[in-house]
């Protein structure tokens, strides 16, 4: 039986996700990558990297993007953010496995 105060429990990524948002507001960009990591969002996971200074967190960042499909390219020209012109060619290097 379920007490009044109980609420349902939250997707593992909603989760994650949710937790992302928290450490983004506390300005803790690198916990904030690797929940949206979790989350399954690798595009935001690179933006916050690249905010952190995470060289590490950023280069596990952009393979992650590279799975999601050659469409992403199109979303990061969209994407407000950090991401510069070196920033998009290391994630083509990291696509080429380079």
């Amino acid at each position: 039986m379920r007490s009044a105060c109980s609420r349902p429990r939250a997707s593992p990524a909603r989760a994650a996700r949710e937790a992302s948002h928290l450490f983004e507001r506390a300005c803790d960009w690198a916990s904030a990558s690797r929940e949206a990591l979790r989350a399954g969002k690798p595009l935001r996971a690179l933006d916050l990297a690249l905010q952190a200074g995470d060289e590490a967190l950023a280069d596990g960042a952009a393979s992650s993007v590279w799975l999601d499909g050659p469409d992403v390219v199109l979303r990061m020209d969209r994407a407000p953010g950090p991401l510069d012109t070196v920033d998009r060619d290391r994630l083509a290097l990291a696509h080429l496995g380079v």
